[in-house]
């Protein structure tokens, strides 16, 4: 008869993040679910972040020349300087003046 007993159940206590305290019992789903599942998502959402987080400067880099036709040549100048020193292994201060050609290449077509 001990055995056909009904489990009683323990009103949920709150953990310091409003979530489950680290004592509750978990069933095999909803251990799945928060010790593997969301640890993945957390994983998954921090990569993403620090992707969204180099590409946004990768595009403040280069963001010039998708205005290059209506910026001024000062500065298209200024830019094109800081893209030169940022890479400056791979980039010769040259680049402002191809930038500058550029610029009077796209106007004349």
């Amino acid at each position: 008869m001990a055995n056909n007993r009904r489990k009683r159940k323990v009103p949920t206590k709150f953990g310091e993040y409003g979530g489950p305290s680290s004592d509750d019992q978990f069933t095999g789903s909803e251990n799945l679910r928060v010790n593997t599942f969301n640890c993945i998502l957390d994983s998954l959402y921090s990569e993403i972040k620090k992707g969204e987080y180099k590409y946004s400067n990768l595009h403040n880099r280069f963001d010039f020349l998708e205005t290059i036709k209506s910026l001024e040549t000062s500065d298209i100048t200024k830019c094109a300087r800081k893209l030169s020193s940022t890479y400056h292994e791979d980039l010769e201060p040259v680049v402002v003046d191809e930038c500058l050609h550029v610029k009077a290449f796209l106007l004349k077509n």
